[in-house]
């Protein structure tokens, strides 16, 4: 798989494109374009469709002219098809958007934060440095498909069950994320992922009965090659079988992780109390998930940090062979 944090960004050089997210915001509320905003909101309002067409902007880039625009105005968008057109520094929060399929749709900068997602499509979208602060995610299996977040914001987001294919996560800097019922197909993360969790599905049957049965998260073709790993959990059968490995730092695979768990266990009890008190605690806290887990991606330069390094490494050597190490591991 080619390297994602190789991949060309989109370049913003014309004086239309620098405009800033106030004049973006300002042009819709000032003549003579202001007054074509309450028939946009009510195109938004209502059930139906919006493209290249409506934009009292014309295009941009092959785009409909949409930037900027503020939707507070709006509570809900539900079963619309917006495709083609563009959403930069548009100001979406607190929307709960319902049932909609959005199709090539530019997102830079747009306000998402407090967004409640029910049941939507989107199709080969960009969120550039979008903010998806405070945001509910993927309630009824929404799904992304091919889709580009750079450089994202993330922060305090919830997600249920999202399905997300052939998507990059660019830079997030993902920290602090369960993503809980989250599903991940041929998708790639390029940067640091600090204490996340990926989840081979919902932990309890109440979360199913709650949100409806989510797609069972395979990771099949999930590339970390770009990324940092720390503190990351995983857990409830997430098959880490396919990925591809960071290729920077010291990582290791490992199948059958109870089982090696167990003889580490056994291991250990001939090490020194001093040593074997460290190993009992990385046990222990491993163990908790192990049941239901068959993969599991080590950082092994974290554990050696954590465990005194000594320790950390007998640890690492005590779970045996791994199935697969990243590219630089001599």
């Amino acid at each position: 798989m080619a390297s994602a944090r190789r991949e060309i960004r989109p370049g913003r050089n014309t004086a239309e494109d620098q405009m800033k997210k106030q004049e973006l915001s300002a042009r819709w509320l000032t003549p003579p374009t202001g007054g074509a905003l309450p028939s946009i909101l009510d195109l938004f309002r209502q059930e139906g469709s919006v493209s290249v067409g409506d934009s009292p902007f014309g295009l941009l880039h092959g785009l409909a002219d949409f930037r900027g625009l503020p939707l507070t105005e709006l509570r809900r968008l539900r079963s619309l098809q917006i495709r083609g057109i563009d959403l930069s520094g548009a100001n979406l929060a607190r929307l709960n958007i319902e049932n909609c399929v959005f199709e090539n749709v530019n997102f830079e900068q747009a306000d998402l934060t407090n967004v409640g997602d029910f049941g939507n499509a989107f199709e080969d979208c960009r969120f550039l440095r979008a903010s998806f602060g405070a945001a509910v995610l993927g309630y009824s299996g929404t799904r992304y498909n091919g889709c580009l977040f750079d450089r994202t914001r993330f922060a305090r987001t919830l997600l249920v069950r999202p399905e997300f294919s052939g998507c990059r996560f660019l830079d997030c800097h993902l920290k602090n994320i369960d993503f809980n019922g989250s599903s991940f197909d041929h998708c790639a993360f390029a940067g640091r992922l600090d204490d996340v969790w990926f989840r081979g599905g919902f932990p309890l049957p109440v979360d199913t009965e709650k949100y409806g049965a989510a797609r069972p998260n395979t990771m099949t073709g999930v590339s970390f090659c770009d990324a940092s790993l720390s503190g990351i959990t995983f857990s409830d059968r997430c098959d880490l079988s396919t990925i591809v490995l960071p290729r920077e730092g010291h990582y290791r695979l490992y199948s059958g992780w109870k089982k090696r768990l167990e003889g580490l266990e056994k291991v250990i009890e001939a090490w020194p109390d001093s040593e074997r008190r460290e190993a009992d605690i990385f046990v222990a806290a491993y163990m908790v998930h192990a049941a239901k887990q068959e993969w599991y991606l080590v950082n092994c330069d974290e554990i050696i940090q954590e465990y005194r390094g000594s320790v950390g490494r007998k640890i690492i050597d005590g779970l045996g062979a791994p199935d697969r190490v990243s590219p630089q591991v001599n």
